[in-house]
């Protein structure tokens, strides 16, 4: 189990990410929300491995393939079957374990709307950059 401390938002923002992180656990894309109070913590599954970022570094090209061809569709997926627009798309937000991406952090998520990253991702095919805006 992973709680996160959410202390520093509002009732509304903890309510928002539960709901976009529950949508995405349904599709098996994000460990499971287990409980919240809606005001200091979130208890979800924990996933037992570190981040892409500490396992592979920082940089686009030192991500395996395969991996960067899971975040694409996961995102693709949040997208277009979650409707959640997740622009966070940063290695720290994705966890690799057993051969399966895991997306993470759901603070930024929104309910979709059109978001130029995501698009300009979607219509290349492939994950190509990270997300300048979440640097």
């Amino acid at each position: 189990m992973f709680i996160k401390d959410v202390s520093s938002r509002t009732e509304k923002q903890i309510r928002d990410e539960v709901e976009l992180q529950t949508r995405a656990s349904r599709k098996n894309l994000a460990p499971k929300i287990l409980k919240t109070d809606y005001n200091t913590y979130i208890k979800m599954e924990k996933i037992p491995e570190m981040c892409i970022a500490d396992k592979y570094g920082e940089h686009i090209r030192d991500i395996p393939k395969y991996i960067l061809t899971e975040i694409y569709n996961i995102i693709y997926r949040l997208y277009y079957e979650c409707d959640i627009e997740y622009v966070d798309v940063t290695p720290y937000n994705f966890i690799e374990y057993e051969g399966k991406v895991w997306v993470i952090d759901f603070g930024d998520a929104k309910p979709v709307k059109k978001d130029y990253y995501l698009e300009e991702v979607f219509n290349n095919g492939c994950l190509t950059g990270w997300n300048p805006e979440f640097k």
